[in-house]
């Protein structure tokens, strides 16, 4: 009688818990039979294994969400030891171009130094911005450690550079990369400036020559020949000028090449990441259609064994079976719904694996047209070889231009002789007088 009647006045409920289920989004299992039970230590006994269960399924998801979660942590620790390395890299040959630099400056100072004593006084250059020493207070701290940092590899100043960058704020390195930009720019303005008085001297002294071969009267000539040579000088000029763009309009192709594979590997990385971010999402939607499925095989077991609460009309056994069926065909929809959007996720990732496929081969193709460009596409082409013609035509030229100046040297010598020797005899002649 009183199964009889809890059965009776708990007709009503499960119409509520029905509504509540289709409100929320998570799907709600009816409760768990526990069958007969004789004693308080089987129904102990058996709630104690139905937490085992549910305690065992959950640490299955945990075990299952750390793997992935390690997984993540892996490509994320190679990921920021390739972004290490690069930064290595770009720090190493900055540094390097900044050595380079201070090298040319230490030989146009030395060659500068050696030639200001042969200098006449007039021509001497005032003291100029180019002998001061170039140091810069933002700059001392990043260009000084840097070529011990990056001779090995993973040597501990490289780690310790690593972990500095790390250590400072994106302002402070903000900072101290305008600082070293500066100093760059201040360094090869000083170069520039090295090379523009390098070439005014070599003016000043075409001008010298110019300005002696009309004082003195060598002859004819000798001022035809010098300013032959200053002709074939300018002229030598203009060609390594054109050299120098056309060197630096190859720079700039060779550049554009290495952005384009720059491009492509941060394409196929984005690709990488949109697939990982896909296969996540499918597998928890896996992990759902698992887990519905196993609810399903679990609401089929109980609707097939008829394992019901006994009851006095058979029209509450009849609303067991309709509210049964009701849940089996929404999980029914529910399963369909997931394996539609399973598929088109599966759909998506397959021809985001395509677009991955092909951006790796385009990656590939441009490695291959980088590293085939200096041996076998540069020497292919008409500017490599016209740029080789005149090359050598130049090499000829200077040496012949060098085996004059050689004359004209000479020539000017012997003039400068036979000038004092007759100097020397009419002061004789004046003293015999």
């Amino acid at each position: 009688g009183n199964k009889r009647a809890a059965g009776d006045g708990g007709s009503g409920p499960p119409e509520k818990k029905l509504s509540r289920e289709e409100k929320t989004t998570t799907t709600l299992i009816e409760p768990i039979r526990l069958g007969g039970i004789s004693s308080t230590e089987e129904m102990d006994l058996k709630v104690l294994q139905f937490k085992n269960k549910k305690l065992a399924e959950r640490l299955g998801q945990r075990q299952a969400c750390e793997d992935e979660l390690r997984e993540r942590i892996e490509k994320l620790e190679k990921r920021q030891a390739t972004d290490d390395a690069t930064l290595l890299i770009v720090n190493r040959y900055w540094a390097q171009l900044d050595e380079t630099v201070e090298a040319l400056l230490r030989h146009h100072e030395s060659q500068g130094e050696l030639s200001g004593g042969t200098e006449a006084p007039g021509t001497q250059e005032g003291p100029t911005r180019d002998e001061t020493p170039l140091t810069e207070p933002g700059t001392s701290d990043l260009r000084e450690p840097l070529p011990v940092q990056l001779r090995a590899p993973l040597s501990e100043p490289a780690l310790a550079f690593v972990v500095a960058l790390g250590a400072s704020s994106s302002e402070e390195v903000e900072l101290r990369l305008q600082g070293r930009m500066q100093f760059s720019k201040a360094a090869v303005s000083r170069v520039v400036e090295a090379s523009d008085r390098l070439q005014r001297r070599v003016e000043e002294l075409c001008q010298r020559v110019y300005s002696r071969g009309d004082s003195e009267p060598p002859g004819e000539v000798a001022r035809a020949r010098t300013r032959e040579l200053g002709r074939e000088n300018r002229r030598l000029q203009d060609l390594a000028t054109q050299l120098q763009e056309k060197h630096h309009r190859i720079s700039l192709e060779y550049s554009e090449l290495q952005d384009k594979v720059t491009s492509a590997e941060t394409k196929v990385l984005e690709m990488e990441t949109t697939v990982e971010d896909l296969q996540w999402d499918i597998e928890k939607l896996r992990k759902r259609e698992q887990k519905l499925n196993k609810h399903l095989a679990e609401a089929l077991e109980q609707l097939n064994s008829g394992y019901y609460v006994s009851g006095s009309s058979s029209g509450f056994q009849g609303g067991q079976i309709t509210l049964s069926m009701q849940k089996f065909e929404m999980l029914n929809a529910e399963l369909e719904e997931n394996q539609e959007l399973a598929n088109s996720r599966m759909a998506e990732l397959e021809k985001l694996q395509a677009e991955l496929q092909g951006a790796v081969r385009t990656n590939e193709r441009l490695k291959v047209a980088l590293r085939s460009l200096p041996e076998v596409v540069v020497r292919e082409t008409g500017e490599y070889r016209m740029l080789q013609a005149q090359f050598s035509l130049l090499y000829n030229e200077s040496l012949q231009v060098k085996t004059q100046l050689d004359e004209a040297r000479g020539l000017l010598l012997a003039t400068k002789n036979s000038h004092l020797r007759h100097i020397e005899h009419m002061e004789s002649d004046e003293l015999g007088l």
